[in-house]
């Protein structure tokens, strides 16, 4: 049922993508990972509609605004509550990551916070399962699916669906979070990826002398090259 008793957000496909199968797998196939996560940090996405005029989801009204956007207009509020919104995106990746799923496209774009510092993570819209056993060994995908200023070398060398490559882009946003840029730029798409796959991350006490070198450390290790 579309109506229920609380308030409800529909997330909708533009007119031009309707009849996109592409883009319609994508809205059903983030209803069928969403359908078993069940936390505080993550979105609740009820169901898929094909049949209303344009294919769209129900899912939770959460009245907050995308981490990126909250770091462009006011970035005092990320500094005032830095940690109450580090735990919280940390906590609805953790729960994602428990259930087997790899989010694949982790960036301060993809959780949301409200003036009460709660935070959801959003989207997940080209999540894979954990690779494992022979899935290791299945072809690479025939595109590149992710945002390029948050994909760890092995996402972008296409291999197998890992949670450590959640955990590189994770150590992006969190470098952004406290820098007030992302940890790495370039003047091309080709460039910056090439940046991911080689250069070394930025050190982030360099950026925000206030960071702990313990922290700034461990934003380092999060983002090394070397999964293991």
């Amino acid at each position: 049922m579309l109506f229920r008793s609380e308030r409800i957000a529909l997330k909708i496909l533009h007119k031009e993508f309707a009849q996109d199968k592409e883009e319609i797998e994508q809205l059903k196939h983030e209803v069928m990972v969403a359908k078993n996560l069940e936390h505080p940090n993550v979105i609740k996405v009820f169901d898929f509609y094909g049949n209303l005029g344009r294919p769209l989801i129900a899912m939770e009204l959460f009245n907050g605004r995308n981490i990126k956007l909250v770091l462009r207009d006011t970035p005092e509020m990320i500094e005032q509550n830095v940690t109450a919104i580090i735990r919280g995106c940390a906590k609805g990746l953790q729960h994602l990551h428990e259930k087997g799923w790899v989010h694949c496209d982790i960036k301060p774009d993809n959780f949301l916070v409200d003036d009460k510092i709660n935070v959801k993570l959003i989207d997940f819209s080209i999540a894979q399962k954990q690779s494992k056993g022979f899935a290791l060994f299945k072809k690479k995908p025939k595109s590149l699916r992710g945002t390029r200023s948050y994909m760890a070398p092995e996402q972008i060398r296409r291999r197998p669906a890992d949670l450590r490559m959640d955990i590189y882009s994770f150590g992006c946003v969190l470098f952004e979070l406290l820098a007030r840029r992302p940890p790495f730029s370039a003047p091309n798409p080709d460039e910056l990826l090439n940046k991911h796959l080689k250069a070394t991350p930025p050190f982030l006490q360099a950026a925000n002398n206030r960071a702990s070198t313990e922290f700034s450390n461990l934003i380092m290790r999060m983002m090394a090259k070397d999964p293991e």
